[in-house]
């Protein structure tokens, strides 16, 4: 089907618009060609740089599912590196983005240009109206030598598995709906609502996410998949078993199960009845692109591999999902080049880490994570936090810190968004850590240790530079109604730093993570506030609105 219209998804519009000269250098374009899901526009969601096959190889293993190589970018007037006209050769009915001075434009085809009508997709009408991302997650039990042929004849049989053997479960209470390789599903109750589309669907199983997992898109349409098949042990063969032995070698051999998570995009006007073979498709990718190029990675190097563990990451920058396999017991510095190269394919700087596994998306906390995401500011000057934070607060972790925790938590909360941004991997501190880690600073005498003394800005800093090696300034003020004046340095600090502020005074803490302001008038200020004094359960309608949330909370106090 030939496009007359190109969607392009804001942020990559707006990095485009923006690029400085040579910026987005060797730039092809991944997206949702015309005809997916019965669509008649492309979606370009992503830009991708082509320098090398290294490059695009790492693209098709970390984006989703779904998502296809569709176009190439071109900047100012000169034409695009030939190499780029080569590799997307073969996509039927290629786009062509053209930049210049700031200017977007779109045509279709590469040999004779025909133009397209150019339109911007907001975040949320993508991700939550036009496709459902599906999360598919499983165990297959992997056994081979390893070396090439056997590991080549096991992928093989695991995704020979897959297609042959596979169903696919998604279950949200009251519905439990079986997708079995006929592709029709099967409910266990009778449902009076005809489902024939991904739309359909998710409206069915819709349900309020949990604040407790890093999802990190507020208006993100996303079921989970479960994969079911026997994981009894069956020959592949009806012949007699072969037992090699060389006792000059020392066997290399591996027998696990690895974990498939994969994701796959799916527009909302999809049929259902094709999403059987979509997800075999995701979930073979993920054994053939993800865990079989792992490990033939690690045996470059060792004689053993490491089991492949699977991480999902969310760009900020870029607004997208980038899923990665990481061998297992590795550490963050063997790990360099692996995040390099992707620094490199999505066009992102190095002075921020992007990919490690503390960013991950996915993992389940006992606070709620960024309960301030989708709240907005009163006034037109308005800055936040970069990234995410897990909400830490009074009473929990079954620790009663009611009436002088405050501090405590504000310092929790500031190193679990280090540790979500993958700066650090170290563990959120205790209150009985953080107390043990000023005693050895020499800061407390040693019964400080199991009290409950209060500590405040000069103690969170102490520890912030002693566990993370984080440099704090302190900022002085008479009153609460002298923040209004520090309105506009707070706001620098978020746009330059992103990092949560902790502001304390006698007893009382809590944390800042947001300044909005009217530039026109001072006393005009509004914070974003999470409070630790918070004593109740991880709801986040319980904890928005109240306490925290977009406050005028200095107006007049002391």
């Amino acid at each position: 089907m030939t496009a007359k219209r190109v969607d392009v998804l804001q942020p990559l519009f707006e990095r485009l618009k923006k690029a400085s000269e040579g910026e987005f250098k060797d730039a092809v374009i991944f997206g949702l060609p015309a005809g997916t899901g019965g669509r008649s526009s492309v979606v370009a969601v992503t830009m991708v740089k082509f320098e090398d096959h290294d490059c695009f190889d790492a693209a098709v293993r970390t984006l989703p599912s779904g998502l296809r190589l569709i176009g190439l970018v071109e900047f100012s007037e000169t034409d695009a590196d030939q190499r780029l006209y080569t590799v997307v050769e073969n996509v039927t009915d290629p786009i062509l983005i053209k930049v210049t001075d700031g200017k977007i434009s779109a045509s279709c085809g590469l040999d004779y240009l025909t133009p397209m009508h150019l339109s911007v997709v907001s975040l949320n009408d993508f991700w939550g109206n036009i496709v459902c991302t599906f999360r598919i997650q499983g165990k297959i039990l992997l056994t081979s030598l390893l070396e090439k042929p056997e590991l080549e004849n096991c992928f093989a049989q695991a995704k020979n598995r897959i297609a042959n053997q596979a169903s696919y479960e998604l279950s949200e209470k009251p519905a439990t709906y079986i997708l079995p390789r006929d592709g029709n599903f099967v409910t266990e109750i009778e449902s009076k609502k005809k489902i024939s589309t991904v739309a359909d669907l998710f409206r069915n199983m819709k349900k309020d996410k949990d604040g407790n997992t890093t999802y990190f898109q507020t208006n993100l349409a996303l079921l989970d998949v479960t994969i079911l098949y026997d994981h009894s042990k069956v020959s592949s063969r009806d012949v007699a078993p072969i037992i090699r032995s060389d006792a000059s070698a020392r066997c290399k051999y591996f027998e696990y199960y690895v974990n498939i998570d994969a994701l796959v995009v799916v527009p909302m006007s999809t049929n259902v009845n094709k999403l059987y073979r979509q997800f075999n498709s995701a979930v073979c990718s993920q054994l053939e692109n993800g865990f079989h190029d792992n490990i033939t990675f690690q045996l470059k190097y060792s004689i053993f591999a490491e089991k492949p563990e699977v991480f999902h990451f969310w760009l900020p920058f870029a607004q997208h999902f980038v899923t990665v396999a990481y061998p297992q017991n590795t550490s963050e510095e063997k790990l360099k080049d692996t995040r390099l190269l992707l620094h490199k394919v999505f066009y992102v700087r190095e002075t921020r880490p992007y990919f490690r596994r503390s960013a991950a998306l996915f993992q389940s906390f006992l606070g709620l994570i960024s309960p301030h995401v989708g709240l907005t500011g009163k006034y037109s000057e308005t800055q936040i936090i970069r990234g995410h934070l897990e909400y830490k607060h009074y009473m929990q972790d079954d620790f009663n810190d009611d009436g002088w925790g405050c501090a405590y938590r504000s310092l929790q909360t500031i190193i679990s968004w280090f540790r979500l941004q993958g700066f650090t991997a170290a563990k959120v501190p205790t209150h009985r850590e953080i107390q043990e880690c000023l005693v050895s600073l020499g800061d407390k005498p040693h019964d400080f240790i199991g009290t409950k003394r209060w500590i405040g800005s000069t103690e969170v800093a102490f520890v912030l530079e002693a566990l993370l090696g984080i440099s704090c300034r302190i900022i002085s003020i008479s009153s609460g109604a002298d923040m209004a004046s520090r309105a506009s340095e707070l706001e620098s600090h978020f746009k330059i730093h992103g990092t949560p502020v902790m502001i304390g005074g006698g007893v009382y803490a809590h944390t800042i993570i947001g300044v909005s302001r009217d530039p026109d008038e001072e006393a005009n200020v509004q914070y974003l506030i999470l409070d630790p004094h918070y004593t109740g359960k991880d709801d986040l309608n319980a904890v928005l609105p109240g306490k925290s949330g977009w406050l005028n909370y200095y107006s007049g106090q002391s």
